[in-house]
């Protein structure tokens, strides 16, 4: 099944601009483009994101926090700010 972003709205109770945001902020993937044109459009995992999301921020987590959830740093990225820790103790 696939959602426009208004259906995407409603499946998940979070507005439209709220989900537009979050796409900015790179805490939701942006839609799928069909190759052969179309509308742009949200599929399930889209809705299991924004659940997850609503999940977390139920935590107290922010929006910050958020990000880092969703993108974990790699380890050579761990490794300098590990270095930069050490720098600056």
């Amino acid at each position: 099944m696939t959602y426009t972003l208004d259906q995407l709205a409603a499946e998940t109770g979070v507005s439209p601009s709220r989900i537009r945001k979050w796409i900015y902020r790179g805490i939701v993937p942006h839609a799928i483009k069909p190759p052969e044109g179309g509308r742009p459009h949200y599929t399930i995992d889209h809705v299991k994101r924004i659940r997850e999301i609503l999940d977390i921020l139920d935590r107290n987590m922010t929006l910050a926090d958020l990000y880092d959830y969703f993108h974990p740093l790699e380890d050579d990225e761990l490794d300098a700010l590990e270095e930069l820790e050490d720098a600056w103790l």
